[in-house]
């Protein structure tokens, strides 16, 4: 009997704890084991393990099948009279007072003829009981809020920085709790997440609406997590000034670049207009000095134009809240039964909002055809279907590089399945990720991968990209000229 006490003051001690981790239903059995394993090694009395009846294994083995154990048949009776018998005396069994008083565990002694018929089974199917009945009130009571291991650890290091460090009096507690939260997101090694600081979050959001003063240069980080210059836009500071495409950015103003994140590298290049920028650049082997100065970046989020009379062209910079009004604005002006193609520019077109995307494609599409499917964290899927029928048919032409990502990607897929589409230039990024901006009461915010999206018959182009239908390579010489060879061989397909 003794030995079952004990198990069973373990069972309920970890049973209060164990509610920080997750819900039963999504909480994986590697995780219950390490919780649990590290939960024991830290119990002052560890007699039970020694006892020959019960082996650590058996005992982790028991625990963890409580957590698949289904509708069993409680025998919380039994349980109540071990329970009355205990000594309320020592750590644990005081923390299994506290949750009976505070009705964790639902007995009544008025009601209950006890017994001292026992079981292993009778145990197991307690603790299953207590975990996935109670669960929901034990969640809610504040005092039965477990102190998870690591963040007492990092709110340790925190206070004795605060206490200990000389030169502490150098430092805000803003910049150490910023610092820890990129260290953490850094960890994910996730190229798409990132904290931002308020500014940074602006500029962002900035860049979304094309709303920027900067050098006016399209940049992403490579596989090998260096900026590298996609295209120098048309008449900006960073085409003046000689910046080329593949070139490597290693410094702004001698701040080297290594380990910074898109959003912190971005942020400084950009500045006030009429600023000065000195960018360090990696070209081939050689390394060269560019003084550019900054300056608004008037770019239309989207702009409309006919060619050659059939063709109308689409440039579309951004997924950003007005992308989808101005290209349906754009659609209605110009009489779509007159033209024979559309040609939709997203070359270097990092994406932005998912809806914007949705919408645009629905321009395109008829009723109930699939636009993305979307997956995230609880595995759910969840498909997008055309909600109107305003199908355009007519040929489609993207025009694409490796700047080309996420949201832009989605309206190639997308239209490429139910439309006469063709995609012309280079291999497109391949973003099949998908992140949310979660926003933090001081204004500053964390972009995080929260899932995956899918094309039509769930294509993924996940790191792989769209491969163009007609490869058409732009030099830097083109872009110096104002030459676009790839509009040009479109052009002349068409003819």
């Amino acid at each position: 009997m003794k030995i079952f006490k004990k198990f069973l003051i373990i069972s309920l001690t970890f049973s209060i704890l164990s509610n920080a981790l997750a819900d039963n239903n999504n909480l994986s059995g590697g995780a219950v084991h390490d919780f649990f394993d590290m939960f024991i090694h830290e119990m002052p009395n560890k007699e039970f393990l020694n006892d020959k009846n019960v082996s650590y294994s058996e005992f982790l083995n028991y625990f963890y099948s409580s957590f698949k154990t289904k509708n069993p048949k409680y025998t919380v009776r039994k349980m109540y009279k071990l329970v009355r018998q205990i000594n309320y005396k020592s750590k644990d069994t005081k923390l299994l007072y506290f949750a009976i008083k505070n009705n964790l565990i639902e007995v009544n002694n008025k009601k209950f003829n006890l017994d001292d018929s026992i079981t292993k089974e009778d145990l197991l199917k307690f603790q299953s009981y207590l975990i996935r009945e109670n669960f929901q009130k034990v969640k809610k009571d504040d005092y039965s809020q477990p102190i998870d291991y690591y963040e007492n650890f990092l709110l340790d290091v925190y206070k004795t920085i605060n206490d200990k460090y000389f030169f502490k009096d150098d430092i805000s507690k803003q910049k150490l709790v910023y610092g820890a939260i990129n260290g953490m997101v850094e960890s994910l090694d996730d190229p798409h997440s990132s904290f931002q600081t308020p500014q940074e979050k602006q500029n962002f959001l900035d860049s979304l609406n094309q709303e920027l003063e900067g050098i006016g240069a399209s940049m992403m980080l490579n596989e090998n997590k260096q900026f590298q210059v996609i295209t120098p836009l048309k008449g900006s500071p960073a085409l003046k000034a000689g910046l080329m495409p593949g070139d490597i950015v290693v410094s702004v103003n001698g701040i080297d670049l290594s380990g910074k994140t898109i959003q912190e590298g971005i942020s400084l290049i950009k500045g006030p207009k009429g600023t000065k920028v000195k960018l360090t650049v990696k070209r081939g082997t050689k390394f060269l000095d560019f003084y550019i100065t900054r300056a608004k970046i008037d770019i239309p989020l989207v702009s409309g134009s006919i060619v050659e009379n059939k063709n109308l062209l689409l440039d579309i910079r951004s997924f950003g809240v007005e992308t989808f009004k101005k290209v349906e604005d754009i659609l209605n002006k110009h009489n779509t039964s007159k033209i024979e193609n559309i040609i939709i520019d997203l070359r270097s077109n990092p994406g932005g909002y998912l809806n914007s995307a949705i919408m645009i494609a629905d321009l395109f599409l008829s009723q109930n055809q699939e636009i993305v499917s979307t997956t995230k964290s609880n595995g759910n899927l969840n498909s997008i279907i055309a909600s109107k029928d305003n199908s355009i048919d007519k040929n489609i032409y993207f025009m694409t590089n490796k700047g080309t990502a996420s949201a832009s990607e989605i309206l190639i897929l997308a239209l490429q399945e139910y439309k006469n589409v063709k995609v012309y230039g280079e291999k497109t990024y391949g973003k099949g990720s998908l992140q949310e901006l979660l926003n933090f009461s001081d204004d500053s915010a964390l972009k995080l991968t929260v899932g995956l999206w899918l094309g039509p018959k769930k294509k993924s182009i996940n790191k792989l990209g769209i491969s163009p239908d007609v490869y058409v390579k732009t030099s830097a010489q083109d872009i110096l000229n104002d030459n676009d060879p790839v509009l040009n061989k479109i052009l002349i397909d068409t003819k």
